[in-house]
């Protein structure tokens, strides 16, 4: 097990919102995948997966699996600071197992200044491991952030923890201890502070939301595992293999689409999309990914430290 196959833990950029709010995409991790890049995604794009592996080349490993960054968001508010999913974890984590890698999300906001009790909330889109690694310590079951609130949503929780049945073992390892102690919230979709809407997007699990922040110059949405791969946006029917009701996610992905080509949702992040930062290309054909990470360019702002602002498309 490696820290990472290649170092992710590049130079951090802020999408300024105005009014003191800022997103920024940390990669915790860079994981190859077990599975084959068609297995993976178990769909028949039109252009064929040869193509697709070649357009996305960022996507595959040399010899054909996917290949998947791992990313979290920072959410800075003038009230708060807000950490969406926390990564794979440490080396003692399921997902770090499962993966192959060692997370770097504590260390990278330690460089950024962000100390673990300077967190005051820590939301999960969903339950999968790769999103709730950093969560706590497997050896002690002590809370990775001592003074952020844990906050799940309702739906997601009860989806693993059904009547009768054990959770995963992800979850068991690192959630239920918390849980047990009364250290996690479950919430309903809404605000989680202001600025910071948590809204339903399932289908990748039952209760996976997604992430709204907004600030006076603009607003982002945080999308989690709705799309894993680019191919996705063309042809939101290409499920992924870890959707739980591939129905009901390729509806959201379509839901997304006609948000983003409608104006609404103009710059979107994803946990494991290369780069993390994208848009949607509306023009002639279908919609398209379109990569937003080159569009970061470092900008301190009020004397911040690498923040950045998003060029306009």
């Amino acid at each position: 097990m490696t820290p990472s196959r290649r170092d992710p833990a590049a130079p951090a950029a802020a999408v300024e919102l105005g009014g003191g709010v800022s997103v920024v995409a940390l990669t915790d991790a860079i994981a190859d995948h077990r599975a084959l890049i068609e297995d993976a995604f178990p769909g028949r794009p039109a252009s064929g997966w040869p193509a697709v592996r070649e357009a996305h080349a960022a996507t595959v490993t040399p010899d054909g699996r996917w290949r998947l960054p791992i990313h979290t968001f920072l959410v800075r508010t003038p009230d708060a600071t807000v950490l969406v999913d926390c990564g794979a974890g440490s080396a003692d984590t399921i997902a770090a197992e499962v993966f192959d890698v060692v997370g770097t999300l504590p260390g990278q906001l330690t460089t950024m200044g962000v100390e673990p009790g300077a967190i005051d909330a820590l939301v999960f889109t969903h339950l999968h491991e790769d999103h709730i690694g950093w969560a706590s310590d497997p050896l002690t079951d002590e809370k990775t952030f001592p003074r952020a609130r844990y906050l799940v949503c309702r739906p997601e929780w009860e989806a693993n923890h059904p009547a009768g049945e054990g959770p995963p073992s992800w979850v068991r390892q690192t959630l239920d201890p918390l849980s047990s102690r009364g250290a996690l919230e479950l919430i309903e979709p809404g605000q989680v502070v202001d600025g910071v809407v948590l809204v339903p997007l399932p289908g990748h699990t039952p209760g996976h939301c997604g992430v709204i922040v907004s600030g006076p110059a603009g607003t982002v949405v945080l999308v989690g595992d709705a799309f894993n791969h680019p191919q996705q946006v063309s042809e939101p029917a290409i499920p992924s293999l870890a959707d739980g009701d591939r129905a009901r996610a390729t509806q959201t992905r379509r839901e997304i689409v006609e948000r983003a080509t409608a104006g609404d949702w103009t710059l979107l992040g994803s946990a494991h999309l290369p780069g993390a930062w994208w848009s949607v290309d509306a023009g002639d054909g279908p919609a398209r990914w379109r990569s937003r990470a080159d569009d970061l360019t470092v900008r301190p702002p009020e004397g911040r430290p690498g923040a950045a602002r998003a060029r306009p498309a």
